[in-house]
Parts: C-alpha cells; structure tokens; sequence
C-alpha cells in the first residue's frame, strides 16, 4: 500500500497486513507468562471467560450475539497472587538474604481473588515510541489498560444492562472490586512494563 519499508523493518512490523501475525505474538507472551507462574506454583488462568458475563443481561440477544457479546470483558490473565506480594517481592527476598522468616504467598490453589493482568506488544512506530515522551513507550501503554477497561466495562452496562450515564452498573462494579487491571507489555527493544517486572520478581520469590 502507501507504507514504505525503512531500513530497520520497524514500519512493516507496525502495518496491519494480511496473517496472524499480531495475535501470534500476543498469545506466545501469555502462554510465557502462564507457564511462570505454574512453575512458580502459583494458579493462574489464561483468557478468563464468564467472569462478568452473569452482570450482563441477555434479553433480546440471538443465540450468535449471546456467545460473544454475554462475556463483555475477556482479560487475558487472572494470576492468584495477593497484590501485597508483588509489593513485597524484594522485601522478602532481603530478609531470607539475612536469615528471616519473610515470604511471599501467592493466592492458594484457585484464581479466586487474583489480580487481572492483560498482555500488549507494541512495535516501534511513532504512535507509541516518541522521541519527546519523559515516559517509556511499554510503561505508556500500561498505563492506558486500567481506564480502556473501565470504558469497556461502561459500554457494557449501558449497552446491555441499559444503565444510566451517571450511575455505576453492575459490570464496571465488579471490575472495580476486583482492582486495577495490569498490564504486562513487551515493547520493540525486549523491554517490558514495570507490573511485568514486579510480577515476575513476585512469582520469583514464590517459587
């Protein structure tokens, strides 16, 4: 098309274009980060269905919309670690260093109470790497999934549960209750997020 292609690949890596490419890279880091917390011994569950579906109500939705539109937010991770203990990580860690009893628990046998977590790449192009930005590009992004939630789980309630503008509906609720949304992003250059560093510190530490 009218995309031409820079000597580092970067503008090809950042075009839409024919494949599965995008959703490939996506579902490799989620699948990494599901296997570092089974190894970690911490439950964890990939690509969370039906976790607000029974807030959404389901009146005058064919059987095709019922499938895709009842689950209304889908995260990709629900990791059962106390979000105290990605806090602690490195606390932890120093007092085992110096002989204490500290340690980090994750969140027992079920997902119950986990923290949800939703994994992004970005690729160098100029919407998300700028030269003039005090901020890096994965921590930028992490940044936006907590109110990109609250604007799906908002949707949701007017769209289905047909919730005033000005009132808290039953999907957003449920969201707030179970906390803020992290955001596990790899960038261009093999950096990632900061949640992405704590967690993986955390599920160290666990293990």
């Amino acid at each position: 098309g009218r995309i031409k292609i820079d000597p580092f690949g970067d503008n090809l890596q950042a075009t839409c274009l024919q494949g599965d490419h995008w959703r490939r890279r996506h579902n490799c880091l989620v699948q990494f980060v599901h296997r570092a917390c089974m190894w970690a011994g911490v439950p964890a569950e990939m690509e969370v269905f039906n976790l607000f579906s029974g807030l959404v109500r389901q009146e005058g939705l064919s059987r095709l919309e019922r499938a895709q539109q009842r689950q209304s937010l889908v995260p990709d991770l629900r990791i059962a670690i106390q979000p105290q203990a990605v806090a602690d990580a490195e606390v932890a860690r120093d007092l085992r260093i110096r002989g204490g009893a500290g340690g980090v628990r994750g969140g027992g046998g079920t997902v119950e109470g986990g923290v949800l977590h939703e994994v992004k790449i970005i690729s160098c192009s100029k919407t998300r790497y700028k030269p003039n930005s005090t901020k890096r590009a994965v921590d930028a992004r992490a940044d936006l999934l907590p109110q990109e939630y609250l604007v799906k789980a908002r949707e949701a309630d007017r769209k289905h549960n047909l919730t005033p503008a000005d009132t808290v509906g039953p999907v957003e609720r449920k969201l707030v209750e179970l906390g803020e949304v992290q955001g596990i992003v790899s960038g261009n250059f093999g950096e990632v997020s900061e949640a992405t560093h704590a967690l993986v510190a955390a599920l160290a530490t666990c293990r």
